[in-house]
């Protein structure tokens, strides 16, 4: 064979062979395993709960509103003229008021050594405790404690004052008579003026955007006392991103004790006027875990499988066990390695 008839049977050859390469190259869609950061990211949605909420009741019989000076959406403080109305009153309801307002103060003694005293237990249980788990637990329950006194205080002191309020404007005039904020809040609904209303019926709802507890289902219990979580609030055409604790959760409590639902405490909630609720949080995280795409596994008889692709472009057929998957990805334990290349089915 000539020179040139060999450098033509070479070229033809080369071309040949990189041709089939090409063929059985093009013929598969790979993805690699590789090593790194397995991530389980759980989204729950719920809404807003405000633990310190208030309102003003009509405390007369035959009464007609007269003017309402707040609106839905103001902030008011306690004891803040909220409403006029018109009565006849007799000497017995300066009696009814003076009783309302002694009464509230006994029941507020009482409530506040009620409350302090399970605040010094907790605290002691956090102080003495030994095992990290129960005294992470008697910590959050402090911290609960300590926030339901600060709401007690808060509703106690405002719905106190607003009777004091009250008796005052009741020994003053014996024809208009006011009505006062309980406590300091966020007006959620009013009454219509001009109108009459009876005795018992609402003039006025609040609440505390800061007393904000965020309320998810979570059936599995998926989330844990203490874990961070991301947020993101809706209501009234706005949204607002932010991060929260849980604060109350199923994960250690008896099956016939769970509740199905976690309890986070929420910061950003402080503007008001937020109502449902979408929650983010990392509920798994492997460091060095073999990763797949899920794109790439196969079964069969309950057993998972991948098909490989070697330098030579020859498949093989391997069986994994997996761990845990995400949306996308999965975590191998063992089966194959690292650089594998994986045909996508």
């Amino acid at each position: 064979m000539s020179a040139i008839k060999r450098f033509v049977a070479i070229m033809a050859a080369c071309v040949l062979a990189l041709c089939v390469g090409a063929f059985a190259a093009s013929r598969y869609m790979t993805r690699s395993a590789g090593v790194g950061k397995f991530v389980i990211r759980t989204s729950l949605n719920g809404g807003i709960q405000y633990l310190k909420t208030g309102a003003a009741v009509m405390r007369d019989d035959n009464a007609t509103l007269l003017t309402m000076e707040v609106a839905t959406g103001d902030r008011v403080e306690a004891g803040q003229l909220v409403a006029t109305y018109s009565v006849d009153v007799s000497y017995a309801e300066v009696v009814r008021a003076e009783n309302a307002l002694s009464e509230a103060k006994d029941d507020y003694e009482y409530g506040l050594a009620y409350r302090q005293a399970a605040i010094e237990s907790y605290r002691s249980a956090v102080e003495s405790g030994t095992d990290p788990v129960d005294k992470r637990i008697n910590e959050l329950l402090l911290l609960k404690a300590e926030k339901e006194l600060e709401v007690y205080l808060n509703t106690t002191g405002g719905e106190i004052s607003a009777l004091e309020a009250s008796l005052e404007a009741v020994k003053a005039s014996r024809e208009t008579r006011c009505v006062y904020a309980p406590m300091d809040g966020i007006v959620d609904s009013v009454a219509t003026a001009g109108i009459a209303i009876a005795k018992g019926k609402t003039v006025i709802t609040l609440y505390d955007p800061e007393s904000a507890v965020i309320i998810c289902p979570d059936p599995k219990g998926e989330l844990k006392y203490g874990m961070e979580v991301d947020i993101q609030l809706s209501g009234r055409n706005r949204q607002a991103n932010t991060t929260g604790t849980v604060v109350g959760c199923d994960n250690v409590r008896f099956a016939s004790q769970r509740s199905g639902y976690a309890y986070i405490l929420c910061d950003a909630a402080k503007a008001g006027g937020y109502y449902s609720v979408s929650v983010s949080a990392v509920t798994l995280e492997v460091v060095d875990a073999l990763i797949v795409s899920s794109s790439t596994l196969n079964y069969n008889n309950g057993s998972s499988f991948v098909r490989i692709l070697d330098n030579s472009e020859s498949v093989s057929i391997r069986y994994v066990s997996k761990g845990f998957e995400n949306a996308s990805e999965t975590w191998i334990l063992f089966g194959i390695n690292d650089g594998d290349r994986l045909i996508v089915k």
